[in-house]
């Protein structure tokens, strides 16, 4: 959706900011296999997901030529951390 909105100059300049790891211990934290707003995903703690998400294609190097891997990074890309509150500016990295 960003990179959509970029290209067609609905957008300026945007930011993805970096968080704390220690975010997805927070108490309340949710997670998704799918994206969360899709009927029938269902919400995951943290050791759920553990099992559920790809998290070695989300974060190690792999050939993203191979594409079993590009398969397995796009369904890894629509998992989702649902934080119940909000994110703590401590946790919330360069700021």
């Amino acid at each position: 959706m960003e990179y959509v909105a970029r290209t067609e100059g609905r957008l300026g300049t945007t930011v993805f900011p970096s968080i704390e790891p220690g975010v997805l211990l927070q108490e309340g934290v949710m997670f998704t296999p799918d994206v969360s707003n899709k009927s029938g995903v269902p919400l995951l703690s943290f050791e759920e997901a553990l099992e559920a998400i790809d998290f070695s294609v989300l974060y190690e190097r792999h050939d993203w030529r191979d594409p079993e891997v590009k398969e397995r990074m796009k369904l890894a890309k629509k998992c989702e951390l649902l934080v119940p509150d909000m994110v703590p500016l401590s946790m919330i990295r360069g700021i």
